[in-house]
């Protein structure tokens, strides 16, 4: 009698097999949506590893799945129940930016070109051109007394002679002389001893050559 009461009370516990069937289908949907859940990780996964390969690789997590087991009455295999294992966000790490350092060359500034100082020209002096001194026909007169009678060719001294002279010039060899005669009077009459013609420098005496004449020749100083 006792038997039969808790096979009665086992059969009223049982799970019907609509019920079973459905905790079943609850149980593999809930598989499903986590095996999807991996997938579609997995392929994020790849593609974020594509489009930034300096990015840190992140551990595929591993994805545990704790299946509960509601006890059944009236079986020995427990119908399990499965539980969703918590979602895990990949952590990712970015890649650190590159400090790019640059070295700035500065331009060196042209230098200011000084425009060179001009130096004035020297001014050139003309060195005036000297003159020969020019000397009086009186002192002419005075250079000619100072040559010796033999120099001259005359029978007596200058000074003994009287002497006819002016201011004109005469041209003895391309110089410029006073023509200065001397002369002396004989029994009443007037007799020419010669004719010398002094440079108007002073420097040279010139006489006529009697086999020559219109040819002078320079007397030698004495």
């Amino acid at each position: 009698m006792a038997d039969n009461q808790m096979n009665e009370n086992n059969e009223g516990t049982w799970l019907d097999p609509e019920k079973k069937k459905l905790i079943i289908i609850i149980a593999a949907s809930i598989v499903g949506m986590i095996l999807i859940i991996l997938i579609v990780f997995g392929i994020t996964k790849k593609i974020k590893g594509n489009n930034n390969a300096e990015l840190s690789p992140t551990p595929t997590p591993t994805v545990a799945v704790m299946v509960t087991l509601a006890p059944v009455q009236g079986t020995d295999t427990p119908t399990p129940t499965p539980t969703a294992a918590p979602t895990v966000t990949p952590t990712v790490t970015p890649s650190a930016t590159p400090v790019v350092s640059a070295t700035v060359t500065p331009t060196p500034s042209p230098k200011a070109t000084t425009a060179p100082t001009a130096t004035p020209a020297a001014t050139a002096t003309p060195t005036p051109v000297q003159k020969p001194v020019k000397i009086t026909v009186e002192e002419a007169y005075k250079i000619l007394c100072g040559y010796s009678k033999e120099t001259l060719a005359i029978s007596k001294a200058v000074t003994e002679y009287s002497a006819s002279y002016d201011n004109s010039i005469t041209m003895i060899n391309g110089t410029e002389c006073y023509r200065i005669g001397l002369s002396e009077t004989v029994n009443g009459k007037v007799r020419n001893r010669g004719d010398f013609y002094v440079s108007t420098d002073g420097k040279t005496c010139f006489v006529e050559d009697t086999d020559s004449p219109g040819t002078f020749y320079p007397l030698p100083q004495g």
